[in-house]
């Protein structure tokens, strides 16, 4: 098998895995900057090559398999030695291709603006290469701060942190001219 190969396939199944964590299509591809449409046929297709029915549709969402739910063990061992492997050998964002990006909860950020498919949403703020929050973070200084006064009568405080590296800056900096425009 092709190297090629090998990463479309990782790739298929690591989808699997987050279809499963979000319970829809459509949530696990915004999660991972795709379109639904596009997700929902890569998994006709490993399903097709498979030979066997990953998920239920339902009108709540997808219900795994048996057979989703015994290959998400494998899928989430290999999920788990690939983030080792990322901790053990890169070293930031410039490395390792995509950056954290963490979003505290009640802002809202138009997920339909192309710069944030290059990112990955985190829920944990200290692993995140950005932050977006309404709160300064505790730990800042050991990152580049910004705060923006947003809104035309009620000015709402917004805090752009990034790590300091040039992708996370300037995803930042494209991040904090979104936020003017809203």
């Amino acid at each position: 098998m092709s190297v090629k190969t090998q990463i479309s396939f990782l790739k298929s199944l690591l989808y699997i895995e987050q279809i499963m964590k979000e319970g829809t299509i459509s949530r696990a591809a915004d999660k991972n900057g795709l379109k639904a449409s596009n997700l929902s046929k890569m998994l006709k297709e490993l399903e097709k090559q498979m030979g066997k029915q990953l998920f239920v549709r339902t009108p709540q969402g997808m219900v795994p398999t048996k057979e989703a739910k015994e290959a998400a063990l494998e899928i989430n061992r290999l999920s788990k030695m690939i983030d080792d492997l990322a901790r053990k050998y890169c070293k930031g964002a410039d490395m390792c291709g995509e950056l954290r990006l963490f979003v505290s909860k009640g802002l809202e950020i138009s997920a339909s603006e192309k710069v944030f498919q290059k990112a990955l949403k985190t829920d944990d703020m200290q692993a995140a290469d950005v932050i977006v929050s309404t709160e300064k973070p505790l730990f800042a200084e050991s990152m580049i701060c910004v705060e923006n006064k947003i809104g035309h009568q009620i000015k709402q405080s917004i805090f752009v942190c990034a790590k300091n590296n040039k992708r996370a800056i300037d995803f930042a900096t494209k991040i904090i001219s979104i936020l003017h425009r809203q």
